[in-house]
């Protein structure tokens, strides 16, 4: 028996080794078939990739575009570390300000090449997707060359990006009725009651639409297009009923037809009873068509009930089966499309209050490291003087986690509160302190300080006592991209609503916009307007909603919905931080120093050399007398003081600074009185002095207090504001234009018949002379278009200045193309270089800055000439002058990139020929073995020296 079952063991085992054997012997044959089959796939893919390289239509043109970009990124890299290293630089007499402006002409330069790269990889796609289509029936095959264009794309765009907001525009605007109904539910969701956004843009499998739904109180829901800027659905419930929460939208395609189904929570209504309040969903589903909802599709309204109170409820798009439900406490619960319950997390406390909720996709936290399907939910409660973050994610199977909770450390009294999907997380107190912090989920959850708190000022809604003020509402920000936030306020005093878009990273503003408040919201001093910011489907738009103040006059009363387009960059860099500490300095409150316009007359004069702070302490001693003539004198001292007159006298940034603030310092009439004065229009000052500092190039606007063009135009010296213009590299575009605008109200009351002449300190220039200044100075097409927006608002000023660059135009299209020199010669090297003759210089600016300017000029104020009848022929004159010369200038971009070798090539030769003198040969050598040590080749090791 016993050998027997031996046997039968001893058979078994070699049964099954020999099965094992056989199914590795399958196993190995299927992994080496696949193996086979990836490398076959990798090298066909290798191979369609290089055949859609070498396709005779792009070969050429990627070449050319592959090696202008490396040689682009180099030069953005040896660029903006001198720029951070000159940033870093105390301010001292060695740091002349020729050297910023170096920096800066070489970073405008590195924009235009950006630009150049941009258009040259935007004009290749297109022609890339034609040669697919005919070398390949399956045009998927192209895809690699394409996403290796769009990720070069992606880089170009980061250098060329900069923050701007574009004027909002109006997208609804619903009035309050004359006798309200009874008062809802207060809600933490908005700020008031009376048209509800929904903060969550409405989900679409395609992605081709964005939708935002509006419930606005006695009258109904509404979903509007932001594509159309039309309603495409409404749903009116009459003015008896009313909602506890921004409503929620979510589309999809059923059977070929688009359908929205729009879910909204009633707060009061005659269909519901007391107890309901806050707990009732309704819910539509209709096709987009458009318009209003007819009979039957109201009847065919569904409902239903929850077992708490509602503040927010959100239909995302990555959970197109579910919803998610937010109570007053942080209660949040998944139901289905039906509002059946799927799971729940239970609210933190009862005495927490929630703030503000967010949703983002589950793959697009860069806090949680997670590759999982599904949405993050962020809650911000308020519990006492403690802020609660609470994180949780729901999967695609309407499974909802918790992933902590963490108090912030402060105690704060929240006046709001956002959130950016990459973590960063802003809080706002009433008294003006804006705090950031970075959330972190790993290993658990954590709210570390981004960078030390903001305290802001200049704006209404501040309260220094931290208790409500009839203003508090007048505030509302929105996390965007990294640390970058939008903010919306409105300044003190002014009726003024002001954008802006700060770096919290760094506390810098980045971007400003102002606007005029709407006259229907009823601002006062002791009447406040609710701000409130909300996102849409666009990364490049935000909603502003302005809430009207409570007033007697209800039936005049309305709220606005505006669309606010704007530019962010993907990513914080100290590159577009960069320059903009000054303009963020008059949001900003410095605590124990109070904020003058002018400095006192007591001086620090440390950091400049002996002979320097002699000139300065006589220059300010003569200014305090009020004589204006020994100011020049111990100016002419200083200059003629320097011991070699071939050498120019040191001009630093500290040094010229302290002149500066001398010459502008105005004291009062009394000469006992310590305290200074603002300048009068017809006062003068030491212009000589400036004069001098502007043609060495000395100046920066920075320098003085308000910018430089205020403190001349304050003086009436028109004759350096024009030198400044030529010499001095960043006048804000605002301050150019203001200029522009004065220049041609003068231009046209000279063209009129009874023109008077006013005599003036200093008489203005013409307006083609200006203009051509105006033109080519180097500006940002985003302040740009809003500074002549702003200061050339009426069309018979925009015709004036349109009909000398339409006779620039002109004069451009009559010259004659040359594009091969008529003569040409061999360098050292052999090769052939072109002989340039001099030729006659056109007194207008290039083709290009002519062509730039027009495009701001039309893009601002193309409205208003529309509008205005003697505009329109010469609209019709620009159209037939610019079409052509778009067009040649769209075919001679294609031939850049093939050229662009050529022309750098003797730029580069010139730069690396061997001098002639002994002592430049010996720099010329040590500058060669620098750069060879510093080189860093594929297979070269580097060696890092601390």
């Amino acid at each position: 028996m016993s050998a027997s079952l031996e046997n039968s063991y001893a058979a078994s085992q070699r049964s099954a080794a020999a099965a094992l054997e056989e199914r590795r012997a399958e196993l190995s044959a299927q992994e080496a078939n696949i193996a086979d089959a990836r490398v076959r796939f990798d090298a066909e893919r290798l191979v369609s990739f290089y055949d859609e390289l070498l396709a005779p239509q792009v070969a050429d043109a990627i070449a050319s575009l592959v090696q202008g970009f490396l040689a682009h990124e180099e030069a953005c890299s040896r660029t903006l570390a001198e720029a951070l290293e000159l940033a870093e630089r105390p301010a001292n007499e060695r740091l002349r300000i020729t050297q910023f402006n170096d920096v800066l002409n070489e970073l405008d330069q590195l924009l235009e090449e950006a630009g150049q790269l941009e258009s040259s990889i935007t004009a290749i796609s297109p022609r890339q997707a034609e040669c697919i289509v005919q070398l390949s029936d399956r045009p998927e095959q192209g895809s690699r060359l394409i996403a290796t264009l769009s990720a070069l794309l992606v880089f170009v765009q980061t250098d060329l990006m900069s923050a701007s907001i574009s004027d909002p525009f109006l997208l609804a605007s619903y009035s309050l009725p004359s006798l309200p109904g009874r008062a809802s539910f207060k809600s933490s969701a908005s700020k008031a009651s009376h048209v509800l956004v929904d903060s969550q843009y409405a989900s679409t499998s395609d992605k081709a639409n964005s939708f935002v739904s509006l419930a606005v109180q006695g009258d109904g829901v509404h979903v509007l297009d932001l594509s159309t800027l039309h309603p495409a659905t409404s749903h009116t419930l009459g003015p008896n009923t009313r909602f506890a929460c921004p409503p929620a939208s979510r589309t999809s395609k059923r059977n070929g037809v688009q359908t929205c189904t729009t879910y909204g929570v009633i707060d009061s209504s005659p269909d519901i009873e007391e107890d309901h309040r806050g707990r009732a969903v309704w819910w539509w589903e209709e096709s987009l068509s458009g318009g209003v909802m007819t009979a039957d599709a109201q009847r065919k309204r569904q409902s239903a009930l929850v077992s708490h109170r509602i503040t927010h409820i959100c239909a995302p798009e990555d959970l197109p089966e579910y919803l998610l439900l937010v109570g007053p406490n942080g209660r949040i619960t998944i139901t289905d499309a039906e509002l059946t319950v799927y799971s729940s997390i239970d609210a933190e406390s009862e005495e927490a209050i929630i703030v503000r909720h967010f949703v983002f996709p589950l793959h697009a936290c860069g806090f949680i490291s997670s590759q999982l399907g599904g949405v993050v939910s962020i809650s911000v409660l308020k519990r006492g003087t403690n802020v609660i973050i609470a994180v949780s994610t729901v999967n695609t199977g309407g499974q909802i986690q918790s992933l902590g909770r963490c108090t912030i450390p402060e105690k704060l009294d929240i006046a709001d509160a956002s959130i950016s999907s990459s973590g960063c997380l802003t809080v706002m107190s009433r008294s003006g302190v804006w705090s950031s912090y970075s959330l972190s989920a790993t290993p658990t959850l954590t709210a570390s300080p981004l960078c030390s708190p903001v305290s802001l000022n200049s704006l209404s809604f501040i309260s220094p006592t931290g208790h409500p003020i009839p203003h508090c509402s007048e505030i509302s920000i929105l996390a965007l991209t990294s640390s970058h936030v939008l903010l919306a306020g409105m300044p003190h005093g002014e009726p003024e609503i002001v954008l802006l878009i700060w770096d919290m990273q760094y506390g810098i503003a980045l971007a400003e916009h102002r606007f005029h408040c709407p006259s229907h919201l009823h601002h006062g001093q002791q009447r406040g307007v609710a701000i409130e910011l909300v996102v849409s489907g666009s990364t490049d738009q935000a909603l502003l909603i302005l809430h009207p103040a409570t007033g007697k006059h209800e039936q005049t009363r309305a709220t606005s919905v505006l669309v606010v387009p704007y530019v962010v960059p993907k990513i914080s860099t100290i590159a577009n931080a960069l320059g903009r500490a000054a303009a963020s300095q008059q949001w900003l409150r410095v605590e124990g120093e109070s904020r003058k316009r002018h400095a006192p007359p007591t001086r620090d004069f440390t950091g400049v050399t002996p002979l320097q702070e002699r000139s300065l302490k006589a220059m300010l001693a003569a200014q305090h007398s009020r004589d204006l003539s020994e100011v020049q004198n111990q100016w002419k001292v200083f200059v003629k003081a320097v011991p070699n007159p071939s050498v120019q006298p040191c001009l630093g940034h500290l040094f010229v600074k302290h002149v500066l603030d001398i010459v502008f310092l105005v004291t009062a009439p009394s000469a006992s009185q310590d305290d200074t004065a603002p300048a009068h229009a017809s006062t003068p000052y030491a212009r000589d002095t400036v004069k001098y500092l502007l043609e060495r190039k000395a100046v920066s606007d920075a320098m003085v207090d308000g910018g430089l063009i205020p403190a001349l135009m304050e003086r009436k010296d028109w004759e350096n504001a024009v030198l400044a213009l030529s010499t001095v590299s960043d006048l804000p575009e605002s301050a150019v234009i203001s200029l522009l605008a004065q220049v041609v109200a003068q231009h046209r009351r000279q063209s009129a018949s009874d023109a008077m002449q006013v005599d003036a300190p200093s008489a203005l220039p013409t307006l083609p002379a200006f203009l051509t200044l105006c033109v080519n100075y180097a500006a940002s097409p985003g302040p740009l278009r809003v500074a002549l927006k702003k200061h050339l608002p009426h069309a018979e000023d925009v015709v004036c200045v349109l009909e000398i660059l339409d006779g620039w135009l002109e004069r451009w299209g009559a010259e004659k193309l040359q594009l091969v020199p008529e003569g040409v010669k061999k360098d050292e090297s052999g090769a052939y270089v072109a002989v340039l003759t001099e030729q006659k210089v056109l007194e207008i600016p290039p083709l290009d800055k002519v062509l730039a300017f027009i495009s701001a000029f039309l893009d601002s104020s193309f409205l208003a000439l529309l509008t205005y009848q003697p505009a329109h022929p010469l609209l019709r004159t620009l159209l037939a002058r610019l079409e052509p010369e778009l067009a040649l200038a769209s075919e001679l971009q294609a031939l850049k990139g093939p050229l662009q070798a050529f022309l750098t090539a003797p730029r580069r030769a010139d730069r690396q020929r061997k001098p002639d003198t002994p002592a430049e040969q010996i720099k010329w050598k040590r500058a060669q073995a620098e750069e060879r040590e510093m080189n860093v080749g594929i297979y070269q090791v580097e060696t890092l020296w601390l």
